[in-house]
């Protein structure tokens, strides 16, 4: 469902005419509360794989938000690792606090040069490793970014899946009618919570990993000991 589509159903519904800038703000604001329900329950809806930078300088704070997109927001990282000069793979980096003392006695080292490495996230957005990173290492990131919100001019079409966009138009319609201190808000409240809860459940039967196999049992069973 494009942006368009919501809008106009929004029209029909709240009989709001003349404010599409509030019923955007209103689907978006939809779209992330369905995000926020989402994400607890399969955190791999938004995911970028193998985002990789080799660095042009020695490096101990990096902007890794900065680094894997200019347009996304990052939520999480999955998975970060660092392929030094002489590594034929990626290893992953060690997440521990940065007040840890081994973080600590690592950060006074001198540029890394061997495994491990460690890695702290601050501000939500900055990663600090320990030792630093020499120029020409590459650092591979996977992440879980946020939804873009919608925008007549830029952004039509929805980061998450169409099976969550009638849970969101319900949302918006819902906080559109609370806006006018309409009563009709908690039907479709309502409306909005059963829908999602289908789609999640819906998204968590796709196959995000391997089923569980079991294996015939081999022993021999000896009746009557």
């Amino acid at each position: 469902m494009i942006l368009e589509t919501m809008l106009q159903s929004l029209r029909d519904r709240t009989h709001v005419l003349n404010k599409d800038a509030m019923l955007i703000a209103e689907s978006n604001s939809a779209q992330s509360w369905a995000w926020n329900r989402l994400v607890t329950s399969n955190d791999n809806i938004l995911k970028t794989d193998d985002f990789e930078a080799t660095l042009a300088a020695t490096t101990h704070s990096y902007n890794l938000a900065t680094a894997v997109s200019s347009t996304l927001t990052l939520v999480a990282v999955k998975w970060l690792g660092v392929k030094l000069t002489g590594d034929t793979k990626f290893l992953p980096v060690i997440f521990i606090d940065s007040s840890d003392d081994r973080f600590i006695s690592k950060d006074q080292d001198s540029t890394a040069t061997t495994h491990p490495i460690y890695a702290a996230m601050e501000n939500f957005n900055q990663v600090r490793f320990a030792p630093g990173l020499p120029s020409g290492a590459i650092v591979r990131c996977d992440y879980i970014y946020g939804p873009l919100d919608l925008d007549l001019n830029s952004n039509v079409t929805p980061d998450l899946p169409y099976l969550v966009h009638d849970a969101s138009l319900d949302k918006a319609t819902a906080q559109v009618f609370t806006t006018l201190d309409d009563d009709r808000a908690g039907y479709w409240e309502m409306q909005a919570l059963s829908k999602l809860l289908s789609a999640s459940n819906a998204i968590n039967r796709q196959q995000y990993q391997q089923q569980p196999r079991t294996r015939s049992s081999r022993r021999r069973h000896v009746w009557g000991i």
